[in-house]
This record gives structure tokens, sequence and C-alpha cells, in this order.
């Protein structure tokens, strides 16, 4: 089956400015929410996100209408400003199920196959068909979405949610060295999480660090598990994925969906050295 995708793209076009341009098929007032709740509450001209910044969305308005994309710190513009937003999104006008969400995690993964130019605003948008994500060449990249997000998505489809999700990377720059200073506060802050069942993640720790468990304290338990999770991800090529994969180990180690959840808020705002 063919699906059919509606287009949407802001940005401070070269000669024209800023402007919001939809395909054919985005009705007026989803233009207008994907502006004010896509654009205007995750871009602010004076405090913008950092150089090479870049994230990724769903925004579910109705049960038969969603946008999803990509957000970019575009660089210079015309004139020299330093920060530029560069939106781009797609409208679905279908049904949510676990089929239609995995095409476009893994779409978003990837990045998008036919971003705009900047160079001049196109008079219009034209409808696409979607693209086969096994014969396509992003133009820009994408952003993995890790499986504590996917978990959120997947349970608001069951549960008759709708959907909304705003993932940034973290900037390469800080991604991971795994110094002492990040590997400490990692460690206090896995500490604050843990409750009394951490002993079913301990037993199914290597027999060489096992002794931990008769410690009986979280810091010493928590700093086992971020050594373990470093460790165990250290032959992950992309430190992106590495990131991602120490976080979810991490998270695993919590008793409670609401530790998991807040715990990896917290360790990606410190880790991305944005505030929590």
């Amino acid at each position: 089956m063919t699906v059919l995708l509606g287009q949407i793209f802001f940005t401070n076009f070269i000669g024209s400015g800023f402007q919001c341009i939809p395909s054919p098929s985005v009705p007026v007032n989803v233009a207008q929410i994907f502006r004010k709740q896509i654009v205007e509450m995750h871009w602010e001209d004076h405090a913008p996100p950092p150089r090479d910044w870049r994230a990724v969305y769903i925004l579910q308005l109705e049960p038969c209408q969603t946008i999803f994309g990509w957000a970019y710190n575009d660089g210079h513009d015309d004139y020299d400003r330093d920060d530029v937003p560069y939106f781009f999104g797609y409208y679905l006008g279908l049904p949510f199920d676990q089929m239609i969400v995995d095409l476009i995690i893994a779409f978003l993964g990837k990045g998008p196959g036919n971003a705009p130019s900047r160079q001049a605003a196109p008079p219009q948008l034209e409808d696409i068909a979607a693209p086969d994500l096994w014969n396509y060449v992003p133009q820009r990249p994408g952003v993995v979405i890790d499986s504590m997000a996917r978990e959120n998505i997947y349970k608001s489809l069951l549960e008759t949610r709708l959907v909304k999700l705003f993932v940034f990377a973290l900037p390469v720059s800080l991604v991971l060295k795994f110094d002492e200073q990040i590997f400490e506060l990692i460690t206090l802050l896995l500490a604050q999480y843990i409750g009394p069942n951490a002993i079913t993640i301990i037993r199914q720790l290597p027999s060489r660090i096992r002794f931990w468990y008769y410690l009986r304290y979280n810091e010493p338990f928590a700093r086992v598990v971020v050594r373990q999770a470093v460790e165990e991800t250290a032959n992950v090529i992309d430190p992106e994925q590495r990131v991602l994969q120490v976080i979810d180990r991490l998270a695993a180690a919590l008793d409670d969906e609401f530790s998991k959840a807040e715990f990896t808020r917290r360790v990606k705002a410190v880790l991305s050295i944005v505030d929590p």
C-alpha cells in the first residue's frame, strides 16, 4: 500500500526570510500547530541550541492526524546570524498502529531523504509517497530513538493516548569520553534511583563483582553498574549509539517505570549539558 505524506518546512530562506511552507494536503490548522507547538516551543532565537544540534519529533494531533520529522541548527544565514532553525516534517493522515509507528521510528533514525534547501523558498511543496526505507539515502542525519522512548510510544498506543515525542541527539563533542567527572556524575545520579529490588540485577552480574551486594549501599552498587555498562559498550563504534546503550543498561537496574523515566531524563540532561 502506498502511503502519501504531506510535507511541511520552516526555516530562514536566503533572500526571503522566515517562512513556513506546507504541501497541499496539510490542513491550515496543522501548519499553525506545527509552528506553535514544534518550532516555537523548541527554538528560542535569543538562546538557540548548540551548533550541530539535531532532534526528531512525533506530534499526534488526532487519531488520524500526525506530524513527525526533524529539527536542526543549520548554522549561518545571509545576515551572518550564527544560528538558523531548520524544521522539516511530514504530515500523516492515517490512524496509528504499531507497524506505522515502527516505520516512523526507523525513518526518524535514518534522516530525511528529500530535505529542501534553504537557498530559495520553493513556490510550494508537493505531497510525496512514503519512501522505501531499505533503498534511499538520507540527505541529513537522523536521531535514533532509544528503547525507553519507544516503550512510552507503544504504551500510549495501547492506552489510546495521543503520542507526543521530542528527542534530541547528544552532541558528539560531549559523547562519551567517560572521564572521571562524567563517571562520578552518572554514578551519583543512578544511586538516587536504585530501589530495594536491585538484588535482582546484582544476581545477573558476573561473579567477580557480586561481592558488592554485601555492601548493601546504593552508591557502590551504582558504581559497579556504571562501570559494567561502560565496559560492555567499549566496542560500539558510533559514540551516540554507545551513549544510548549505556543509558538503557543503567535504566534497567531500576525498579519502576517512573524511576527509569526520571533517571533517563536527568542523565541525558547531564550528558548534553542541558538543565534538567
